[in-house]
């Protein structure tokens, strides 16, 4: 059963990593480009915010890799050895960079430009709340990776 979830999740993992190459090098320069056809004057923060969201979605390809390292970690029993704390470590960067992108860009819509009303926010607060809750469960992942390898060097029981 572990090794059809693997496989399973190592699909959703590709898919979700094309789908943001997709929306990465097509779908967000066509849409920059079509805002500001329609927009003139957001013409000047296009190159702005188009990093902005590059940069986000280059963390979430990030934290996807990050996923697939330990998926294989699991998938070999090596979970708890001392290489995977680095790719949580990662991931956890990936996730606080895009959740400082996310209130960065957000912040400047809602607050300083003032455009986006409620969807805009919904979005920031989703995209927020997300990338957060992502990080910190990461955090507790490494909290029990750090347990397990203290018990593991006093000859205690641990997980794995």
């Amino acid at each position: 059963m572990q090794h059809f979830l693997i496989v399973v999740l190592r699909i959703a993992l590709t898919l979700i990593f094309l789908g943001s190459l997709l929306g990465q090098t097509v779908i967000l320069p066509q849409y920059i480009s079509e805002v500001t056809v329609q927009y003139p004057e957001m013409t000047s923060l296009s190159t702005t915010y188009r990093w902005i969201v590059t940069g986000g979605i280059t963390c979430l390809q990030v934290a996807l890799i990050s996923i697939w390292v330990l998926l294989s970690k699991v998938e070999r029993v090596e979970i708890f050895t001392g290489g995977s704390r680095r790719w949580v470590d990662i991931f956890i960067a990936a996730s606080a960079l895009a959740t400082v992108l996310v209130v960065i860009l957000g912040f400047h819509l809602l607050v300083i430009v003032g455009v986006g009303g409620p969807g805009v926010l919904l979005a920031v607060a989703s995209g927020t709340l997300g990338w957060a809750t992502a990080g910190l469960l990461m955090l507790v992942i490494r909290g029990v990776m750090t347990s397990s390898n203290h018990a593991r060097s006093k000859g205690l029981p641990h997980y794995g």
